[in-house]
């Protein structure tokens, strides 16, 4: 519920009380970016994220609150059926997987020490018992390579929040050595890692232009893809070459692939309220999984309350 306005004398309020939900859907990569038309993959009315891919390609990994709370569920391409992973999760986080495909890594709020700070959790990508990778800052976020790599990175905001520190961890020994450290970053930046492990691109905030560095401290890159407003998610093509983002064009929802020069194309364009949401493309580039969101809702008034 929002928007509430109470008359002047106290006895009515007004309110909008809306409900949504949010579906995974597949396309088909084809040449030249081309999508196929998306298909549903989830048929459940709930709220449903995509956020990672199984190393062979084959199945989804998505948060979603079915059955009265949130979990981690895994869905083939070839099935109606998700496959739980962990259930009875408090919150959403970072949700990926090891650079070898043997580890769904997650994080949660921490139950120990500081209420604020969150821990990186592994779990057999069969399903079986979570297991502490590390403790981390509040707010982290973190991205693994695809194998060859054995790269995974955390981000952390230092306590000024004015600095992004990018941390190197191993999904079974963890926590590694800082890689770099990044300056004056806002509380809705966004940022990934590469597919080999070599390159960061982030944004300090939705409205500010794409920037790609090197692990090594490299020289940086902007890119600003024509007509783009706001960047809601970002992930990096499976080949490396360019980036896939969602977010508003000319005020619409939409997704597009761009190209490390900054020529866009624009993949998908739903034509209706809501938003579109990326969660990421399969480790062979044939498969985007996206998550398209819908809103309803009505103004409502109460009287002598």
């Amino acid at each position: 519920m929002d928007e509430f306005s109470a008359t002047a004398d106290g006895k009515r309020l007004a309110f909008h009380k809306y409900s949504g939900q949010a579906s995974v859907y597949i396309t088909d990569v084809l040449p030249g970016w081309r999508l196929t038309a998306p298909r549903h993959l989830t048929l459940t009315e709930d709220w449903n994220i995509p956020c990672a891919w199984t190393a062979d390609g084959e199945a989804v990994l998505f948060y979603s609150d079915r059955n009265g709370s949130k979990g981690i569920f895994k869905q083939s391409l070839h099935s109606d059926t998700a496959e739980p992973i962990v259930t009875g999760l408090a919150d959403w986080a970072s949700l990926h997987v090891s650079p070898d495909g043997a580890w769904v890594l997650y994080t949660v709020s921490s139950k120990e020490g500081s209420p604020s700070s969150v821990d990186l959790l592994r779990v057999p990508i069969t399903g079986g018992v979570s297991e502490l990778v590390l403790k981390a800052q509040p707010g982290a976020m973190f991205h693994c390579a695809r194998a060859p790599s054995h790269r995974c990175v955390i981000g952390e905001r230092t306590a000024d929040s004015r600095r992004l520190v990018l941390t190197a961890f191993d999904p079974v020994t963890g926590r590694g050595a800082p890689l770099v450290k990044l300056d004056d970053f806002t509380a809705n930046y966004l940022w990934d890692l590469s597919p080999d492990g070599t390159q960061v691109a982030f944004i300090r905030s939705a409205e500010a232009p794409i920037q790609i560095i090197t692990l090594k401290g490299e020289s940086e890159r902007k890119i600003t893809p024509r007509g783009w407003a706001t960047t809601e998610s970002l992930s990096w093509a499976a080949d490396g070459k360019g980036l896939l983002i969602s977010g508003l064009v000319q005020g619409e929802p939409s997704l597009i692939h761009v190209d490390l020069a900054g020529r866009s194309h624009l993949l998908w364009h739903p034509h209706q309220s809501g938003y579109v949401g990326l969660g990421a493309p399969s480790p062979d580039g044939r498969h985007l999984a996206i998550s398209q969101g819908n809103f309803s809702g009505n103004m409502w008034m109460m009287e002598n309350f």
